[in-house]
């Protein structure tokens, strides 16, 4: 499966400065459906991609308590075809230039192009695959 993850990602405070930088990105993508005999799932890593971060002042935290999930809105190649998704952020960590954050989000087959398949008439596949993708970010 050819998969390529384009991330934007923006944590910005109004009431600190802004920087954009250029980065390095690569995570490790595990995905898991179900079908009416067994669930299933597996493991794949991205394409190496590149990403424009813009950070604030406060940026080694995700939210202003620490704990509450952040959403990311990111493009998702899957087969070629591009499309939204809204992912939420959790165990986000910033060290010296390098991010490490967890990603969770559902994907449709039918919305990416993949036809479900049947199998033997009564076997059935869910539409839905919940992706989970942990995240390395190294400012170039």
């Amino acid at each position: 499966m050819k998969l390529s993850l384009l991330v934007f990602l923006g944590l910005a405070c109004a009431a600190f400065a802004k920087t954009t930088q250029s980065w390095s990105g690569k995570g490790d993508i595990i995905f898991d459906g179900t079908s009416t005999l067994h669930a299933w799932g597996g493991k794949v890593s991205a394409k190496p991609y590149a990403t424009e971060v813009t950070l604030d002042a406060a940026a080694d935290q995700i939210a202003a308590d620490g704990k509450t999930p952040a959403k990311l809105p990111m493009t998702l190649t899957l087969l070629g075809k591009p499309q939204q998704v809204l992912a939420t952020i959790t165990n986000w960590k910033l060290t010296r230039g390098k991010a490490t954050f967890d990603l969770d989000f559902p994907i449709s087959m039918k919305a990416s192009g993949i036809s479900v398949p049947v199998l033997l008439l009564f076997i059935k596949v869910g539409d839905g695959i919940k992706v989970h993708a942990a995240i390395t970010l190294t400012q170039n």
